[in-house]
């Protein structure tokens, strides 16, 4: 038998088997929205019968065609299509779509498929493959199905429940269903680190400061870098005030921005000098009737004493100020 060069270009007339609808208007408005972000995406699977071979195919993904194993009531796994991405959101949670159930309040449609032709052509039975994989990531992802069609047999050539239509320039009629997912985002929680290295003395800083990224919700190990003529003393936390001279620190990532100042002593100098450093306990205090009582500590060292000692402190206490 003799084949056209029609039959043979087939496959590629019949390439773009998949698609997800999303107007560039919702797209946009996303990024303003706050908190959870539940998303309605509707990706289609489409399959056929190739006049030339009697088989029936489909696009099992973007770059790979299939065949149903069993014709066209076939019931397979693995049909895999793209999320969206939403910057600094991540993905909470993945079902497959019920026109009929309650939707979420603020849900956003990202395709243009009306709930009537959801209902009417969606797929028999969707079974997500991959949910849990899929959880907390960022980007775009490929979800995975298990798809259940609801049948072709000569008896009923165009079922109610699944869209026909004859491919433009081609005599292969394609048959589709819609598989519509909710896909559920929520902000990245953040949590950024900005470290600073200090002269203990001068205040001044010895080294540029750095900013990383944290693990959230994990314990973040960093080591104290040495730095050259100086000698690590001791590092405070988001300005606590409480010196600590652990090495490494040990941070756990919370959300927010946070500083870890390092403080270094300088090279020896001939010259004696002293460190002072204090906390208020508490601090805020509240004033009652317009008086408050709050516990001062004051702490100090000294260097370069030599044979002298110091025998006495003055400790100058300032009223606060009035803001």
């Amino acid at each position: 038998m003799k084949i056209s060069k029609k039959s043979l270009c087939l496959a590629v007339i019949l390439a773009m088997l998949m698609q997800i609808f999303i107007p560039f208007s919702q797209i946009r408005s996303v990024h303003a929205a706050a908190g959870d972000a539940p998303i309605l995406i509707v990706a289609y699977f489409e399959y056929w019968q190739d006049p030339t071979t009697g088989k029936w195919l489909y696009d099992k993904s973007a770059t790979e065609r299939a065949t149903l194993a069993n014709g066209a009531q076939s019931t397979f796994a693995q049909y895999q299509f793209p999320s969206v991405s939403i910057d600094q959101y991540k993905i909470k949670d993945i079902q497959v779509y019920d026109p009929d159930a309650i939707k979420p309040a603020n849900l956003q449609r990202w395709t243009e498929i009306s709930d009537a032709d959801i209902k009417i052509y969606k797929a028999k039975n969707i079974q997500l493959g991959n949910k849990e994989e899929l959880l907390n990531k960022e980007g775009v992802v490929q979800i995975k199905a298990g798809i259940s069609l609801w049948g072709i047999t000569p008896d009923v050539p165009d079922p109610v429940h699944t869209l026909a239509y004859t491919k433009k320039g081609s005599n292969v009629k394609v048959y589709r269903n819609y598989v519509p997912i909710i896909v559920t985002y929520e902000p990245v929680s953040k949590s950024k680190l900005t470290i600073n290295y200090y002269d203990e003395i001068s205040k001044q800083k010895i080294k540029e400061s750095e900013t990383r990224e944290l693990e959230f919700n994990k314990n973040n190990v960093i080591p104290i870098p040495e730095i050259p003529t100086y000698t690590f003393k001791y590092w405070i936390y988001d300005n606590s005030g409480t010196r600590r001279n652990e090495n490494p620190v040990n941070v756990w990532g919370i959300e927010g921005e946070h500083t870890l100042d390092i403080y270094y002593k300088g090279p020896d100098t001939l010259n004696p000098y002293v460190t002072c450093w204090g906390t208020g306990t508490p601090n805020p205090a509240t004033l009652n009737n317009g008086s408050a009582t709050v516990s001062v500590e004051v702490n100090g060292e000294a260097f370069n004493l030599g044979s002298d000692s110091i025998t006495s402190w003055t400790l100058s206490i300032q009223p606060p100020s009035i803001i």
